[in-house]
């Protein structure tokens, strides 16, 4: 009998301890409701590299067959070719991009991811915030314009093109975590 009770003794007090920490931290609550935070989606790529354009846009290419063109008339005529897989925060003044099969118009302070493989039939553009005026680069030409959390697919081999909505919180948590520099508004 003696045995059972030296083997219990730490048992309780420990759940004595237990109790004690619980009821002070009940005790020592704040009522400020918790602030929702989205974390980094780590199946989001890191970019392989990150280009100013010369109007202070920023372009990170997130895959090896990313490519961003910038004519040497940029300044008088603001448009850029995206190719593969890249992300675009545009800086005070708005910006064209043309994909392989997009034609896109972003406003300025806006956020978007393109994936617009060269060859593929398809591609995909997703407002992280701001505003965008998407149409087909080819004949019949539709238009959408998206707002922050909408996105733009479209299928050439069927003649597609879609919107969706999606939550933008994944690419503004990756935003903050790989362009401290810059901010999306």
């Amino acid at each position: 009998m003696e045995y059972v009770i030296r083997r219990r003794l730490p048992a309780m007090a420990l759940t004595g301890l237990i109790v004690l920490m619980v009821a002070v931290s009940c005790r020592n609550r704040t009522t400020t409701p918790p602030v929702a935070v989205t974390p980094p989606d780590d199946s989001l790529p890191v970019p392989r590299a990150v280009q100013i354009l010369p109007d202070s846009s920023v372009a990170c290419l997130l895959d090896s067959s990313a490519n961003i063109r910038v004519p040497a008339n940029f300044a008088s005529h603001p448009i850029v070719t995206v190719s593969g897989d890249v992300f675009l925060r545009t800086a005070e003044h708005g910006l064209t991009i043309q994909t392989p099969l997009f034609i896109i118009t972003v406003q300025k302070n806006s956020g978007l991811h393109i994936d617009a493989p060269l060859h593929d039939p398809w591609a995909q553009v997703d407002v992280v915030s701001g505003q965008a005026f998407i149409k087909k680069s080819y004949a019949p030409s539709e238009t959408d314009t998206l707002g922050s959390g909408q996105m733009e697919m479209i299928n050439r081999n069927i003649d597609l093109m879609e919107k969706e909505v999606f939550d933008p919180g994944k690419w503004q948590a990756w935003v903050s975590l790989h362009l401290k520099s810059t901010r999306l508004r």
